[in-house]
């Protein structure tokens, strides 16, 4: 084999034979030999040119000079050894690192090849629009050709071009690789230079010019498009050229490490040149592995002074950021290099300030592709340790870098991460928006990560890391965390409270169901956990669910699951065929797997401890997510909701559960889902439900389900008749038809419980990949994975498929349902339930022989029978399920459709008078005596009903009794309870206990009043002072509290309260009294506001005649009498029924609310 032509030799022969070669010459090169033809080439353009030129074309291409001008100096340059600084190694040894930093630099950088193809690639196109015969001649040639043989055909035939006549060999010189890539680039040049001479000379051009006179007289602005862009790509091809001789020259610079000056210029100078460089213009050009070994070293103390130039490390810092800016690939070698030590060492223990600012950002780039090496070398808390001296855009970057850092921890990272919860509950606290939603990410990343290490999540997660969650969490509070991170955070509490008993017992102690509340619904929760049903809102919660993501709201509801204990196992009959929705942990294991695998009974003891916080869970959570079932569609969610609903019947106390049950029909609640039959875990849900039901609350639910028609759905159920089980077998062959999974259902096949618990063992630690294998082998595998699934293919031609027998979806539903009935349909209850709908069945016959054979008188009568089995107020209200099954809608519409149109009128007529006047009665609270007597008298004379309320039960009687004599006809409407409102102490419970016994009603009307008591101020205490002020102001602003409960949400109800014209001018010795009555105006208009839509005014009637005044001697009381009456404008005392009529006004009045209405006599003007 000939010796090879390098480039000196060519660049010799070309300076040694000035003139253009003649034929001869050409034809004396063509000795040479030609590389092999077996090695096929993935360059079009040099099969082109090896081709004979066709023979079409009779004019051929001048031939070019040679570039001996241009590359007269670089020749001399190479001739003559270079002398390096004594402290700088040979060549030779140059070269060696060179191709060890290479090899190293493609193991680690999987992109590096595809690179270089890419800049093969765009060094082929130049000549792609001139070599069509070229193009179709290498169509049937291999497009992976072996790299080694393309780049020494590509040698070969470059130097067979360039040499005009065979001279010796010159002695090869020792070169770096950077040497060989730029003979390489050079090689290139000159075929690109060739052909585009040919391509001249095919358009009429000369090929005489010198084309490095003036490069840039071609360009787009001359006379000709080809040569102007060669030209342009020839002075640009030159740049590169000269740019490697100035990065070799930097290199040698940087390692002269006994002249810092020396270096301090060529850092500057590489600091410039990489930052307006790119990856397009540094590739093939640039040895990343050089230049990162001499930063690296330039960031440490000098090796001969010892000491530190800050100057020097700042711009060393500087330049490594900027060369993986430039050349992202770089980043691998800037690791393996050595740098990250360095960087972090700078970072824990600050010197100088703009260093570290320096080495946290070059860190940040880092940490996207790297983070396991920074978390190895101490990075992550040195990044967080001084986080507060620094500022905000470098917190940014610090915070950001240890959120890159928790992705994918190892494990042996523990102590690490513990030592940064605490800086990381600070960063929490910050007041830069990114700084937190970073160090969020870090804190969520770090609970995902350890998430199946329950001990080491209770090192990392404390009691204050929860509260900041929360407080972040709260909507309204704060917008310093996006809606990604509030989905995490959700998760974090789930994980945790999963995870820890302690700690979810400590996330009831924070109160987090007003969290859970507050996003579930978007308002606050009610402060107080009385009749909690009857204040939520169901069109609230459908717009809340409308409008927050459901990534949130499913994990709201994880959160009331995790904290939840799991459901007890213990003679449940469906617990076995129900998975928890989305379920923190790994696997779609079963519920009582779930129980069997935790038990509860720390989780149970703890929550003993925290009864009230319990209490308050319930009662407020219970019936809200009963609405968000009904409120959405989504299966999953409807699943979760079940799911904690489910657990809190099976683990909190009976009483807790009465609480939280009352006002809330849960009864009809499972019938629709029995009835609906939307998917079957939800009915098997619900069947579990109504077991766990009839096992702790049988007393409430038994009759209830047979009224609300749960048992009676379920009897249909199991009475269905089942589908034949069928055995298929089944021959598959290969075909283009799809294939099309039969539906399949969890509970079809029975599982052993023991299977379950092997199948779906939780991993002690999870497997994550190692961040230098992703994607290391994806090329190598692609023709295997081919072969692969060729083969399986082909063993898949014919084989027969056995399945065993399946059932339905619908006969699981159905022996489900006959396993509830055979254990728990049974006549206990039947009775008592069935007593309302025998009465409505009755009824329904009454009415159609009553319309039937005219007996029109007994219609009214009837009528209203039926409208009390609509009063809400009674226990033997309808339900839906009896009046569909009682045959009473049937009937009614039989009757109000009669062809008799007499008929058919008077029954109408009858039904909407029985109904109307049952639905538009009118409920007034008021006093027994005085004011509050009057307004009795005056609401019963317009038909509405009335309940006196007094301290003396005694007084409450006979004022019942007087006013029923008064008004014979009236006497129904007339109800008395009493209630104390003078004792401090029993104040509140004795107002709750009223408003219970009364129910709901539509205005409350509040006079009462005790003896007037002038006190002295010099007589006043705090006990005869509290005391004056129990009916006055206290008494009338806790009926205001609880009233709120059972009055009608609308403006049709309202709140009157009375006092004194004192109020507004004073009277000598009254400053106790005063002072009470000016407070009640001011807790009226407060009132106004806090119970909207309910109105609630205050009535000032001045000097009445009540009897109040008895408690006055006679003498003394005609005295006082005389002297009001001299100071009224009406020279009169009020009498009670002309100011009940003021308290008529309040109720009536829609537009009314806040304001005081004085009916005084006028004596304001006297």
């Amino acid at each position: 084999m000939p010796p090879r032509v390098t480039r000196s030799a060519a660049r010799l022969a070309a300076s040694a034979s000035p003139t253009i070669p003649t034929a001869a010459d050409t034809t004396s090169n063509s000795s040479l030999p030609r590389p092999s033809s077996t090695t096929t080439s993935s360059r079009k353009r040099k099969q082109a040119q090896d081709d004979p030129p066709p023979p079409a074309s009779p004019d051929t291409a001048p031939p070019r000079r040679s570039k001996r001008a241009r590359l007269a100096e670089p020749t001399s340059a190479s001739t003559q050894p270079s002398k390096r600084p004594k402290n700088m190694s040979s060549s030779s040894h140059d070269e060696d690192d060179l191709s060890r930093s290479a090899v190293n630099r493609s193991k680690l950088s999987p992109t590096s090849p595809d690179e270089h193809a890419s800049t093969s690639k765009r060094k082929s196109t130049r000549r792609k629009s001139t070599n069509q015969a070229a193009q179709s001649a290498q169509s049937s040639s291999s497009r992976k050709p072996s790299k080694k043989s393309s780049h020494k055909k590509a040698q070969d035939a470059s130097s067979s071009r360039v040499e005009p006549e065979p001279e010796p060999e010159p002695p090869r010189m020792p070169v770096d690789e950077e040497d060989d890539e730029d003979d390489q680039e050079d090689d290139d040049d000159d075929e690109g230079d060739e052909d585009e001479a040919a391509a001249a000379a095919a358009h009429g051009y000369s090929g005489d010019g010198d084309p490095d006179d003036d490069p840039f007289s071609g360009a787009f602005l001359g006379r000709g498009m080809p040569p102007g862009l060669s030209s342009t790509l020839r002075a640009l091809t030159g740049m590169m050229s000269g740019m490697t001789t100035r990065l070799r020259g930097i290199l040698e610079n940087l390692r002269a490490k006994d002249d810092p000056s020396v270096q301090m210029i060529a850092l500057t100078e590489l600091s410039e040149i990489l930052l307006v460089s790119n990856e397009d213009n540094l590739a093939g050009h640039f040895s990343p592995d050089s230049f990162v070994k001499e930063l690296v070293d330039l960031m440490q103390p000098n090796d001969f002074t010892g000491e530190e130039n800050p100057e020097m490390m700042l711009l060393a810092c500087r330049c490594i950021a900027n060369l993986m800016e430039a050349l992202p690939q770089a980043t691998a070698s800037v690791v393996y290099g050595g740098a990250v030590p360095v960087l972090c060492q700078k970072l824990i223990e600050i010197q100088y300030i703009d260093v570290a600012e320096q080495a946290l950002s070059t860190l940040e780039k880092i940490s996207v592709e790297f983070p396991a090496s920074i978390v190895r070398e101490g990075g992550l808390s040195a990044c967080l340790t001084y986080l507060e001296f620094f500022a905000t855009s470098t917190q940014r970057s610090a915070v950001t870098t240890a959120a890159n850092c928790c992705r994918n921890l190892a494990e042996d990272s523990f102590s690490t991460v513990r030592d940064v919860m605490p800086t990381l509950l600070i960063v929490l606290s910050s007041s830069d928006q990114r700084v937190v939603e970073q160090g969020s990410l870090c804190v969520s990343r770090i609970v995902e990560r350890f998430r199946y290490q329950e001990s080491k999540l209770e090192e990392l997660v404390s009691a204050d890391l929860l509260k900041a969650v929360l407080r972040l969490l709260l909507p309204g509070t704060t917008t310093m965390i996006g809606p990604n991170i509030h989905t995490q955070f959700l998760r974090v509490l789930s994980i945790t409270a999963r995870a820890s008993p302690r700690l979810a017992v400590e996330l009831l102690r924070m109160n987090v169901v007003d969290t859970l509340y507050q996003i579930l619904t978007g308002v606050s929760p009610p402060a107080s956990n009385d009749d909690v049903a009857m204040k939520i809102d169901k069109n609230i919660i459908m717009q809340a669910l409308i409008r927050t993501p459901r990534d949130q709201i499913f994990e709201t509801l994880n959160v009331v699951c995790e904290i939840l204990p799991s459901v007890s196992p213990d003679n449940l009959m469906f617990i076995n065929d129900l998975t928890d929705a989305g379920n923190t942990g790994p696997g779609n294991v079963s519920m009582g797997t779930r129980a069997r695998r935790s038990p509860n009974d720390n989780r149970l003891e703890l929550l003993q401890e925290c009864q009230p916080e319990v209490r308050r869970f319930a009662v407020i959570l219970f019936p809200t997510l009963m609405h968000a079932y009904t409120s959405t569609v989504n299966l999953s969610v409807r699943q979760k909701v079940l799911t904690a609903q489910l657990k809190m019947l099976s683990n909190f106390d009976i009483g807790v559960l009465e609480e939280a049950l009352s006002g809330v029909a849960y009864a009809s609640h499972l019938a629709s889902i029995l009835t609906q039959q939307e998917d079957p875990m939800l009915v098997t849900f619900a069947l579990q439900v109504a077991e766990l039901l009839l096992k702790r609350l049988e007393s409430i639910y038994r009759p209830q389900f047979y009224r609300e028609g749960v048992m009676a759905e379920v009897t249909k159920l199991a009475q269905r008749e089942l589908a034949p089980a069928k055995s298929t077998e089944t021959e598959t062959e290969n075909s283009s038809a799809p294939q099309v999974d039969a539906p399949s259902f969890s509970a079809e096949l029975p599982v052993r419980p023991e299977q379950v618990d092997e199948d779906n063992e939780e991993p002690d630690e999870p497997d994550y990949p190692d961040e230098e294998s992703v994607g290391d082998h994806d090329d190598d595998n692609e023709d295997q994975d081919d072969e692969d699934d060729d083969d399986s293919e082909s063993e898949s031609g014919a084989r027969k498929l056995h399945t065993p027998p399946t059932a339905s979806v619908q006969d699981v539903i159905t022996s489900r349902a006959r396993k509830f009935v055979e254990a728990y349909q049974n006549d206990g209850g039947l009775g008592e339930a069935s007593r309302a709908l025998t009465e409505l069945k009755q009824l329904a016959e009454d009415l159609r022989q009553c319309y039937t054979s005219n007996n029109l008188a007994e219609g009214p009568a009837l009528f209203k029978r039926l409208a009390k089995h609509f009063d809400g107020d009674t226990p033997e209200t309808i339900t839906s399920y009896e009046l569909l099954t009682s045959d009473i809608v049937s009937t009614l519409l039989e009757i109000f459709k009669s062809s008799d149109s007499h008929t058919g009128r008077a029954a109408r007529s009858a039904f909407l008078d029985a109904f109307m006047s049952q639905s538009g009665q009118t409920k007034v609270i008021t006093g027994s005596a005085g004011i509050g007597y009057g307004v009795a008298e005056a609401s019963l004379e317009n038909g509405a009903h009335v309940v006196i309320s007094s301290s003396n039960e005694s007084r409450v009687q006979e004022a019942v009794a007087k006013l029923q004599k008064a008004y014979p006809s009236a006497a129904e409407r007339v109800k008395g309870y009493a209630a104390n409102m003078g004792d401090q102490a029993s104040l509140e419970s004795n107002v709750e206990e009223l408003f219970k016994k009364v129910g709901s009603i539509n205005h409350v009307v509040f006079t009462a009043g005790d003896s007037l008591a002038m006190m002295p101020l010099e007589e006043a205490t705090m006990d005869k002072t509290i005391q004056a002020g129990m009916v006055r102001f206290f008494a009338p602003l806790m009926v205001a509290k609880h009233a709120a409960k059972v009055l009608d949400k609308s403006l049709a109800s309202s709140i009157t309260l009375t006092t004194g014209n004192v109020s507004e001018k004073p009277i000598p010795n009254w400053s106790v009294i005063n002072g009470f009555a000016t407070a009640l105006q001011g807790t009226t208009r407060g009132l106004a506001l806090d119970l909207k839509p309910i109105r609630v005014n205050l009535v000032s009637p001045g000097a009445v005649v009540t009897p109040l005044w008895d408690g006055i001697p006679a003498e003394h009381r005609e005295q006082t009498f005389k002297s009001f009456e001299s100071k009224m404008a009406t020279g009169k005392m009020g009498q009670v029924e002309d100011v009940a009529e003021a308290f008529l006004y309040a109720m009536k009045d829609k537009n009314l609310t806040g304001s005081m209405i004085s009916t005084n006599g006028g004596s304001m003007l006297m």
